[in-house]
């Protein structure tokens, strides 16, 4: 709150995630009536595994303005069950929970955004299709449920240097066409795509290159970047004390946007700069003291060729 207090200028984003940010949903609800105390205004977002997400919770995120839910599955009932079980008892299977949830939606006559993401490895691909499967026939042509794919990664083996285009790679490059191959059948099943994350991995200002954008971890830690979550000395830009104020250190935070298309020689005449900004990831800028270039780029013509939505 006192964050809000200090960087709001009468309007905050809020972004729920975890760990699994239902199971705190009552200091969601603390959060979010606290902040609207003060006359400011709400939008947001919620990553959820979906399980807790009843009737209920869904009306009263929506109705206070959260209105994008990303909800994972992994694959069809089979393959999801496998990998997405309940901490206190193995044996429940939560994919119908959970499919049931999104369904009970469709009931609602208002305006949001339902992100359906698969995590993609070569172990469950065919589950993965299975699913396209059955989402096209209870969501096709229906632009509020769009579906996103992601491959599996090791993130504490994640070399933001050497692994930065991956994402991008693996979706275009025609060695490992799993992502490509899945896309295009959804796209052939009737399933509307989830292009601005698409979009933010080729190319886009990534939150930790936002002055205005923090992460808030459960420990009081103030950090910018979700990839490098335990390096203290580059993320962590300061804390929230036990007596609840906020101490940020303003040169290290200055980090993370000092250096950007506005006073960069390299992006001078890029076509691609009012995409990214020369902060597509500030991780790696920081780290080669330069803007990196985006994939989208380098590669928009495939991207084009994937996603009509883009042209």
């Amino acid at each position: 709150l006192n964050i809000v207090d200090r960087y709001s200028s009468g309007n905050v984003y809020l972004s729920f995630f975890g760990g699994e940010p239902l199971l705190g949903f009552r200091y969601i609800q603390k959060i979010i009536n606290k902040i609207k105390e003060k006359g400011i205004k709400i939008k947001g977002s919620i990553t959820t595994n979906g399980y807790l997400l009843t009737e209920r919770v869904f009306k009263y995120l929506i109705n206070e303005n959260i209105r994008s839910f990303q909800i994972t599955i992994d694959g069809d009932e089979k393959t999801h069950n496998i990998t997405r079980v309940l901490k206190n008892n193995k044996d429940i299977p939560t994919f119908n929970v959970i499919y049931n949830n999104i369904l009970k939606t469709k009931e609602i006559e208002d305006f949001f955004e339902i992100i359906i993401r698969a995590n993609v490895n070569e172990n469950n691909k065919e589950g993965v299709k299975e699913l396209i499967n059955r989402l096209s026939i209870d969501f096709k042509n229906d632009k509020r449920y769009k579906f996103f794919l992601k491959p599996v990664k090791d993130w504490k083996k994640y070399n933001y240097n050497a692994d930065y285009y991956k994402e991008s790679l693996y979706l275009l490059n025609n060695e490992e066409k799993t992502i490509y191959q899945l896309y295009k059948y959804a796209l052939e099943k009737g399933l509307y795509l989830y292009i601005k994350d698409l979009i933010r991995i080729a190319g886009e200002v990534c939150y930790a290159g936002k002055p205005k954008s923090f992460i808030i971890r459960a420990d009081g830690r103030i950090q910018k970047c979700t990839i490098i979550l335990d390096n203290d000395d580059l993320n962590t830009i300061g804390y929230i004390k036990q007596n609840s104020e906020i101490e940020i250190d303003n040169d290290k935070h200055k980090i993370w946007y000092s250096i950007n298309a506005l006073n960069s020689k390299k992006c001078k005449g890029c076509n691609f700069v009012d995409v990214c900004f020369g902060l597509t990831c500030p991780l790696k800028t920081i780290t080669e003291k330069e803007p990196t270039c985006c994939s989208f780029k380098v590669n928009y013509k495939k991207y084009l060729k994937l996603f009509p939505e883009l042209n």
